[in-house]
């Protein structure tokens, strides 16, 4: 299992409070491959109507991959602190702590827990249809000016009515960082990022980038969640 985080101790958590240093607010991305179809019935009727109650948590996103019916799914979800993340779901899975009796109903398990640098959203905005997700590397000591141009651009084209419902884009590295982004349509998505609804792959800014690769999946919704 992959798992990579920008954890902190408790010691340094409570450093932190000491002096008053607010906490960041973080994205935890949950990747995996049901064992089985029926999964995502419990994700949809159990899991994220018991996540969406936690406290601390400000949107949850989940979508799937195929053709076939245990193609990879994505989990993410946007917290106020990381320690109000790690008091409802835990850090790890050696002890999971949110609904452990389902753990083994997946595979190949992927987990990131990372500091949120930029988040944009639309609070009034409907259900996605999909969710994308950009992996990328930043031009050496160009991350800072990536952040920028990325959040401007997203209110830019939330404001035309052309943009993403919502956009967490989260540093995982020095020059490295992840966008978790919700979109109503593919036709929207081409538009917003210069590509086209056949093949989505290009992105914006791409002078400040050295790498990016996107994924894209199919929305995963239950009634009253934005997921």
């Amino acid at each position: 299992m992959e798992r990579r985080h920008t954890v902190r101790s408790n010691e340094r958590v409570a450093e932190a409070a000491a002096e008053g240093v607010a906490e960041a607010p973080v994205l935890r991305l949950f990747r995996f491959r049901p064992a089985h179809p029926a999964f995502d019935a419990i994700l949809r009727e159990v899991m994220l109507p018991d996540l969406v109650s936690c406290r601390g948590l400000r949107a949850v996103f989940a979508g799937r991959q195929g053709p076939d019916e245990t193609g990879e799914r994505i989990v993410a979800s946007v917290w106020e602190t990381e320690t109000a993340m790690a008091d409802a779901v835990g850090l790890t899975f050696d002890q999971p702590r949110f609904h452990p009796e389902h753990l083994r109903d997946t595979v190949a398990r992927r987990l990131e827990i990372l500091p949120i640098a930029c988040a944009v959203d639309v609070p009034s905005a409907g259900p996605p249809a999909l969710i994308r997700l950009l992996v990328g590397r930043a031009k050496p000591g160009r991350l800072d000016d990536y952040v920028d141009a990325v959040r401007s651009g997203a209110r830019s084209d939330i404001e035309s009515g052309s943009g993403p419902l919502a956009l967490y884009l989260a540093r995982s590295g020095e020059d490295e960082f992840v966008t978790l982004s919700a979109w109503a349509a593919w036709s929207t998505v081409a538009e917003a990022t210069g590509s086209s609804t056949r093949a989505p792959d290009a992105t914006r800014h791409t002078h400040l980038l050295e790498a990016w690769t996107p994924s894209h999946y199919e929305a995963i919704l239950i009634d009253g969640v934005r997921a």
